[in-house]
């Protein structure tokens, strides 16, 4: 299974440096994706709900003390894990790490795994799988849906029903 420094050298590859908080946000939402779309995690490492958003701290900490050397020395992904990653880019590589950031705050994996931490303060709380999975997949059924009526064909490997039972489990 890939790292998330696997992942962030392949971003990095095709975006540049985006920065730390820009780079953690993506990071996030290839994780996120990666459990609706591929059904099975990008990377192994923790997300945490930062005051800032979802944070992956290894990376955060690789960034600000270590010079990126583990992103540095990322090892190629596989070509499926690659086209994930580049399909989030498509989405969300343009936003800005501000934009990436408000946007993260809005949605409840973020919001949910903060409850009970006031506005501002330091939390390190984990970003669950399953939280992921159910908003992200809900937003993907609606999607789905439009695919479906505009193409005939499923994008998702099942059909409609069959992503809302998974969803349910």
């Amino acid at each position: 299974m890939a790292t998330v420094f696997d992942i962030a050298a392949h971003i990095r590859s095709r975006i540049g440096d985006p920065g730390r908080m820009k780079l953690n946000k993506l990071a996030y939402y290839v994780q996120a994706w990666s459990l609706v779309w591929r059904e099975q995690p990008a990377f192994q490492e923790r997300i945490e709900a930062w005051k800032d958003g979802p944070v992956v701290s290894e990376l955060w900490t690789c960034q600000q003390h270590r010079n990126s050397e583990d992103i540095a020395n990322g090892r190629p992904l596989s070509p499926d894990l690659a086209a994930h990653v580049d399909r989030v880019l498509v989405a969300y590589g343009h936003m800005t790490s501000e934009q990436l950031r408000d946007l993260s705050h809005v949605e409840d994996p973020w919001a949910l795994a903060r409850v009970g931490t006031p506005a501002g303060a330091a939390s390190d709380a984990e970003i669950s799988h399953d939280a992921m999975v159910k908003f992200y997949g809900h937003r993907w059924i609606e999607a789905e849906r439009d695919h479906v009526a505009a193409t005939g064909e499923p994008a998702f490997r099942g059909s409609v029903k069959e992503f809302e039972a998974f969803l349910a489990e």
